[in-house]
């Protein structure tokens, strides 16, 4: 049989490169905990967001609606001037028929 004989030296380069293999695990276990913070950090973010998009959408159909309500207010006073003016015309016309068709009649 062919027997290898281990030296003292072997044992200790075997046991560094041992520590340094469990110093990289443990920096990558470290990294890993950091990434798997970051990750529930922007899911949290993006439900938020989902919310606000949801709150905007629903405050422009508010906004929509408040400003379809300002237009007819706006439309109202002109509405109603015009509303006017086309009646005061009616009275002077029919004043003026009326006093024309009286003083054919006459």
């Amino acid at each position: 049989m062919n027997e290898k004989c281990i030296s003292e030296g072997d044992i200790m380069e075997a046991l560094q490169y041992a520590k340094s293999a469990h110093h990289r695990a443990d920096s990558i276990e470290k990294r890993l905990d950091k990434i798997e913070d970051s990750q529930e950090i922007l899911y949290n973010m993006n439900t938020n967001l989902e919310k606000l998009i949801e709150q905007n959408k629903y405050r422009d159909k508010q906004i929509q609606s408040n400003t379809d309500n300002i237009n007819i207010l706006k439309d109202k006073p002109a509405k109603r001037w015009d509303d006017l003016i086309k009646t005061i015309i009616t009275v002077i016309t029919t004043a003026l028929v009326t006093a024309f068709v009286a003083g054919v009649f006459k």
